[in-house]
């Protein structure tokens, strides 16, 4: 496994670079995996409780419009931050069946700690700041002030 560092440094290279055509929704999926790793050990995160919390902060970001977390917890995986299993073997398609996403090399390390969590969480607010959306600006308050 990298070592932290490296992975931070990776997560900082990575973050900036995620495509986004809506801008909040890979930063919301993402923070929301972080939250529901935070009593958790490892690498791994179950989709259910991570869709739930997705659906949670968009819900304060864009109350008129229905949140699919499938989406954009599959599109972690086409840029290679984590992959997709339904239990047992890798989902490719987003049409599969999803349980479970596994972090990826090099960015396993760093959600392994709650450091390197509040590390990225950090970079992701970094991030949402930079856009100037509004909605970005609402996603960051939703996460920031959540219970």
């Amino acid at each position: 496994m990298t070592h932290a560092p490296d992975s931070l440094a990776a997560w900082h290279a990575a973050i900036p670079k995620l495509r986004r055509s809506v801008k909040v929704y890979k930063p919301a999926i993402l923070l929301a995996a972080l939250d529901v790793m935070e009593p958790l050990q490892g690498i791994a995160v179950p989709f259910e409780p991570v869709r739930q919390s997705f659906i949670a902060l968009l819900s304060k970001v864009r109350p008129a419009r229905k949140a699919n977390a499938r989406n954009p917890f599959m599109a972690l995986a086409s840029d290679k931050i984590w992959t997709v299993s339904d239990g047992r073997e890798l989902v490719e398609k987003a049409a599969e069946p999803a349980v479970m996403a596994t972090f990826a090399e090099p960015f396993a390390a760093a959600v392994a700690t709650p450091e390197g969590r509040r590390s990225i969480r950090e970079q992701v607010y970094a991030l949402l700041e930079a856009d100037q959306s509004a909605e970005s600006t609402a996603l960051l308050k939703a996460h920031r002030n959540r219970s």
